[in-house]
């Protein structure tokens, strides 16, 4: 393999008064020489260096090769406080992201490079206070069709966490207490950027209770 190159550009745009704060990006790559993991569609045996599981329980060989590639795309993050009083502040917030990424035109072809995640959004509202902090938040994926070759799609999936976390005062000493919720729909996820997502799904729900002491 040669080395690979990239010449980027990015802008941004940031606000960081309250009560309403912002910032958005967006971003272009172009890689001289992109080094991926490209699946040749071939499978192999046991004890050959470059192969990746695949279902149903055999080998396909995954060769780490270079072509030249764009990458574009955009992420975006906003928060706004709807509600300040002396007890404390409620709001919302939210988040995107998309990128895109093609295979430059040469003897082989153009193409989709493998493994880019979907366009992602998501919505959350939260509640601070001095002692307790509090928050739920939805994120969707959206399906991923934009595929490789020998690369299947991947299903969109909606991802919602929640969390309170609050401070106990133990003498001299402080307990962080917090009630964590992962995946609460239980939704299957699948993620397109793993070689593996076709055989092994993401954590379903996840309820626990985490303390934390400080000495």
């Amino acid at each position: 393999l040669d080395v690979e190159t990239a010449y980027s550009a990015e802008i941004s745009l940031r606000r960081y008064a309250s009560p309403f704060t912002f910032e958005v990006s967006a971003y272009a790559s172009q890689f001289d020489g992109f080094i991926y993991k490209h699946l040749t569609g071939r499978t192999c045996d046991h004890d050959y260096a470059s192969c990746a599981i695949a279902p149903p329980q055999e080998l396909s060989e995954a060769l780490f090769v270079q072509r030249d590639a764009f990458f574009w795309g955009a992420e975006a993050q906003a928060k706004w406080s709807l509600l300040s009083t002396s007890q404390g502040v409620f709001g919302i917030d939210g988040q995107a992201d998309f990128v895109k990424a093609r295979f430059s035109s040469d003897a082989t072809g153009g193409g989709n490079v493998p493994r880019i995640p979907p366009l992602r959004y998501g919505l959350g509202l939260f509640w601070e206070t001095d002692d307790i902090n509090a928050r739920i938040n939805v994120l969707r994926a959206s399906k991923q069709t934009s595929v490789a070759d020998n690369e299947t799609p991947t299903k969109g999936y909606n991802l919602l966490n929640a969390n309170i976390n609050t401070q106990v005062e133990i003498g001299n000493h402080q307990l962080d207490i917090g009630l964590v919720g992962h995946n609460l729909l239980d939704d299957d996820i699948r993620l397109h950027s793993s070689m593996r997502k076709d055989e092994v799904l993401q954590p379903g729900r996840d309820v626990r209770l985490v303390l934390t002491a400080h000495f």
